[in-house]
Order: C-alpha cells, then sequence, then structure tokens
C-alpha cells in the first residue's frame, strides 16, 4: 500500500486513485474532503511521477490553500517544490504576471475600485448614493454581461469606469479573472498543467466555471470536489448547477460520492438532511446527544444565556465562576473549540457584549474590511507603487500618495526610491517606520500570517484579500461568526443564534440557499450542538417578532429538544417604607 492509500475508506481510496480522465467527487460535510484532495495530490506526484510544478490545485481561501500545502509537503516528507495552490485570483494574478510581465496593470483592492466608480458615476449622473449598488451592478456586467434592463446611464458609467482604469493602468480583482480568460482562448495551450484540482467546486460563478474549462489539461486530469447541498453563495453568482454542468461538459467524468461522515454525530446529520430534504449521510461517530433549541425573550436575554453556558463548558473562566467558586473541569479543554454562528454580523454585537461582561475571550470574523483602517490603506498604497511593474498604476498611485500625504510629487518619488531595494515584511515594516503607521493588534497579528503564507507577494491588495485571515484557528478564545463564514471550519461545541422567522430564512432571500446556509451551520459541530431564537428583534429601529424558524419544524422530535422562551417576570413595584424610601 502506498503513502497515498493509508487510513482511507473505500470510496475516498477510489476517489484518491482514480486514473482514468475526469473525476467528480461529491463529499458532504465532514467526508473527508481534504484529505481526499491532499492524498489525491500526493498519488499524482509521487506514484504516477508528474513533476509537482505542473499541478494545480485550486481553493477559495489562503486559509484552505495553506491547510492543503502544508498536508501536502508532509505527504511527499522532503523539501521539494511543490505543486501549485491559490486561490482563482492569486492564480490569475501570477499567471498574468508570467504571461504579461511589466505590461501586467497594478491590482487595485475593493477601496480603491470603488472610489474610480464614484469618479466614473459623477461623470454618468447617478447620485453617490447609489455607489454599493452600482458597484455590484458594474461587476455584474463584467463578469457576465449587460441584461436588457440596464439603463444607458449605468452602461455609460461601466464605459466611464473601464476608462478609468485602462487610463491609470489598473485591474480590479473582477479583471483578474476575464484578462486570464481573455489570454486562455487566444492561446489554449498557454499555462496548462498536467493535472487541475478545484476544491469547493459549489461555489464557483460562471467566469471561474469557464476558467476551468480553459485551463483543463487535454489528458483530461481534472479533479473537482464539492457538495451542491453547501452552496451558499448565490449573492456572488455561485451555483450548484455548474456540478451538473461539469457532468455535461466533461461526459467521461466518474462520479464518485463520499457518503460516511467523520465529523458530526448521527443525530446532527439526520437533523440537518431533514432540512433540505437530502439523502442521509452515515456518521462514524455514533448516534450523539439531541440538539437543544431554546427560545428568549428578547437578544439580551439569548446572548446572556449563551455566554453563561459558554462559561459552564469550559469550567469557568468568568470573574463571576471563579469568585463563586466554579470547577474549572468543565467538558472541553479551551475556548477554541466553541463557536457562535449567526445569519448577520449585525447579530454579533449583543453576544460580544454578553461575553465581555464575564470575561470571556472571544474572537471575531466579521471584522470590518482591514483596508478601512487608513495606516493600513496607506502603507497598501505605498507598497504596491514601490513594486509596481507598470509605469501607469505606478504613476497614478505617486499622485495620490502626494495629496494623502500632503507632499509634493517629486519628494514622494524620492521617498519611493529609498525604499526600492526591499520587500516582503522587510519593505512593509519599513513602510510603517518611515510614515509613522501604527496598526491595530488584530491587523498586525492578520499581517504577520500573511508574509509567512506569501513571504514575496506580487501586490499587497491581493496579500490582504488573499492572506490576511482576521479570524485565527485554534486561538484560545470563542469565535463568534456568520454561517457564511464558519463555511469549511468545524467545532466540538456550536450555537446557532438567531434562529427564528425572518432572520432564517432572511427576509425574501432564496428559501433553497437559506436552507443550505442552515445546513452548513448544523453540520460545524462534532459533539455540542444548541439552537436559540428571540421573540423579538430590533433592525434599524424597528421591532420584529418572528418567533422561531419555520425549519426547525422540519426537524423530527427525536433529534431536538425544544424549550420555548418564557415571559420574563414583571417586577413588581416597591411600596415606599412608612418612614421613607
Amino acid at each position: 500500500m502506498s503513502g497515498a492509500e493509508k487510513g482511507l475508506n473505500a470510496a475516498q481510496l477510489r476517489a484518491v486513485t482514480h486514473d482514468q480522465g475526469p473525476l467528480l467527487v461529491v463529499a458532504g460535510p465532514g467526508t473527508g474532503k481534504t484529505r481526499v484532495l491532499t492524498h489525491r495530490i500526493f498519488h499524482i506526484i509521487q506514484d504516477r511521477g508528474v513533476a509537482p510544478e505542473r499541478v494545480l490545485a485550486i481553493t477559495f481561501t489562503n486559509q484552505a490553500a495553506r491547510e492543503i500545502a502544508a498536508r501536502v509537503s508532509t505527504l511527499l516528507g522532503q523539501k521539494v517544490h511543490g505543486p501549485v495552490i491559490g486561490t482563482f485570483h492569486a492564480w490569475a494574478l501570477s499567471f498574468l504576471r508570467r504571461n504579461l510581465g511589466e505590461a501586467a496593470r497594478l491590482p487595485i483592492d475593493e477601496r480603491e475600485a470603488s472610489a474610480l466608480v464614484s469618479r466614473a458615476m459623477d461623470e454618468a449622473g447617478i447620485p453617490l448614493k447609489d455607489l454599493r449598488a452600482t458597484r455590484e451592478a458594474v461587476s455584474r456586467i463584467k463578469l457576465a454581461g449587460p441584461c436588457p434592463e440596464d439603463g444607458d446611464r449605468l452602461l455609460f458609467c461601466f464605459s466611464a469606469y473601464q476608462g478609468l482604469l485602462s487610463r491609470h493602468g489598473l485591474w480590479d480583482f473582477d479583471d483578474l479573472l476575464v484578462e486570464a480568460l481573455r489570454l486562455l482562448r487566444e492561446d489554449p495551450g498557454r499555462g496548462r498543467p498536467h493535472a487541475l484540482l478545484v476544491d469547493e467546486f459549489q461555489d464557483v460563478n460562471r467566469i471561474q466555471y469557464e476558467l476551468v474549462r480553459a485551463i483543463a489539461p487535454s489528458t483530461g486530469e481534472v479533479t473537482v470536489i464539492g457538495d451542491p447541498h453547501q452552496s451558499i453563495y448565490g449573492f456572488r453568482g455561485a451555483s450548484p448547477e455548474f456540478l451538473g454542468c461539469f457532468a455535461r461538459d466533461f461526459p467521461q467524468a466518474t462520479v464518485i460520492r463520499l457518503k460516511t461522515a467523520y465529523r458530526s454525530p448521527q443525530r446532527f446529520l439526520d437533523a440537518a438532511t431533514r432540512v433540505i430534504g437530502a439523502e442521509g449521510l452515515a456518521s462514524a461517530r455514533g448516534e450523539g446527544p439531541r440538539i437543544l433549541a431554546r427560545g428568549f425573550s428578547c437578544p439580551e436575554e439569548e446572548a446572556a444565556w449563551i455566554a453563561r453556558r459558554v462559561d459552564e463548558l469550559v469550567g469557568g473562566v468568568s470573574f463571576e465562576s471563579l469568585n463563586s467558586g466554579g470547577c474549572r473541569s468543565g467538558p472541553l479543554q479551551g475556548l477554541s473549540g466553541i463557536a457562535v454562528l449567526y445569519r448577520i454580523n449585525a447579530m454579533g454585537e449583543a453576544i460580544s457584549r454578553a461575553f465581555s461582561a464575564r470575561g470571556i475571550p472571544h474572537q471575531r470574523a466579521d471584522r470590518k474590511d482591514p483596508f478601512e483602517d487608513r495606516d493600513l490603506c496607506l502603507a497598501g498604497r505605498v507598497w504596491d507603487a514601490v513594486r509596481a511593474m507598470h509605469t501607469g498604476g505606478r504613476c497614478y498611485l505617486v499622485t495620490r500618495l502626494a495629496e494623502e500625504c500632503s507632499l509634493p510629487e517629486p519628494e514622494m518619488e524620492k521617498v519611493l526610491s529609498d525604499l526600492a531595494g526591499l520587500s516582503g515584511r522587510i519593505l512593509f515594516d519599513a513602510i510603517l517606520a518611515r510614515f509613522f503607521l501604527s496598526l491595530p493588534l488584530f491587523i498586525q497579528k492578520a499581517m504577520e500570517k500573511a508574509f509567512e503564507a506569501d513571504p514575496e507577494p506580487v501586490s499587497f491588495s491581493s496579500l490582504v484579500r488573499e492572506g490576511a485571515d482576521l479570524f485565527v484557528p485554534g486561538m484560545e478564545a470563542a469565535g463568534l461568526m456568520s454561517m457564511h463564514a464558519a463555511k469549511g471550519l468545524e467545532f466540538p461545541v456550536v450555537f446557532i443564534a438567531g434562529c427564528e422567522n425572518g432572520v432564517l430564512p432572511w427576509g425574501d432571500s432564496d428559501p433553497g440557499e437559506e436552507r443550505r446556509l442552515f445546513y452548513v451551520g448544523l453540520t460545524r459541530a462534532s459533539r455540542i450542538l444548541h439552537i436559540t431564537w428571540a421573540e423579538r428583534r430590533i433592525f434599524h429601529g424597528r421591532t420584529e417578532r418572528g418567533g422561531r424558524s419555520p425549519f426547525l419544524r422540519d426537524i423530527p422530535e427525536g433529534l431536538i429538544t425544544i424549550e420555548e422562551a418564557r415571559p420574563r417576570p414583571r417586577r413588581r413595584p416597591r411600596q415606599k417604607g412608612l418612614f421613607g424610601p
């Protein structure tokens, strides 16, 4: 038995050692998707003799890419140049730089792109209050083409925006995919690997799917792994339908389904599959406990109960617990195994306050865009100006920096020249020192990890977008995050908060995708799963009374224990004493 085959079940083994053309692996939550992907890469390199650099693996997050690269390196057991592993955007930027050289434009972050869109809107006579909607429409037009309902002003705005990008030698993140696809279509053999593997295939959108088709080797050595029941990014254009498109466009593809789950116990899996009406998975972890679902009168009571329950689970970390002599022998060893999930990020505020009140360390995965920090944004512009290959892009940034720092452009050019010999983390630290910039601790930590993963990034904006993960798995703190952010993660203990009508499902969102989102949340837990809701919640200054989510009605009684909200006791007015209050 080769190293690629050790510890695999029968279905995993078939997927890892498949050698006859295209392969589609349908992998439910916790069925060993990453294990199959990494062992298949190892099998292609070690057992079939393919050069590592001829293997391309594409995933959706830098964190996933790091994990896959680390596992493959361990399997190979030697210091060799490994396979190419990265996100669609990281691969596209590297591909464009290799093929275009100095003609490759400078990629800009979302803030810079929005600033240019606002200028184009002004030219088109579109009110600036519509910036977000216009930015989304511009992106849609670029990736999918105009719709019949797009008006003349929007199309003029799009044209003006594209003109600004071209004039200044810039690319936004959509351009990276568009331009990479254009080059591949002009020369179909350019940059094709010997083997292509794509993770989380249910998350691809139209242009990413077309890139997969364009990159796919002529040998047919293409593997895609996904789960249609975890397709939750419809707002980005993703659709589980592309799994079907793959089977159509690669008719010789073999389909292998992984049906044994190693993360969640059977009750959690049965509840999740009943919510989406799917075929069940078999758990290797036994039946497990029932899910506890509990209602509260308001979000504050809900948050206070979650905080108290977390305190109990870890044996008491709050001052209240320690002061009352609470034991420190809870069923968990640390807070890193606990996550609180919710539908929208705003719901994390009450829970964060409750955790802070009890002194429970926690981290949130829903922090604002790091580029909203002025100093990081300035550091990024300086970085890209120093490293820029495209003359037009550099001139644009020099002008922007001179305005922001109140320096004449010749002086700014001198500062950039002094930094020109530096690179990587050394350049970043020199920029912070030269411009007297200070970053919050959480951004400092995120940038440290980003540079560890990519010591010589080709673009600062891509480094932050792809590498600066603001949530750090394993940190000794409870995790607070949206269910979207939790995808791909797992925890021994999971709370799903705000599980109420009008929140889950959210408004007029696609009901099918909302069910899949709940499915993702339910399958993050490996030991304990709690669901909570509030009878009333305030959104945008209005009190909404939704009650518990209709999704809970689909979970059979044998899998869940439901405790309805208890009315809050009214305080009796204190009677004044005879001699005063």
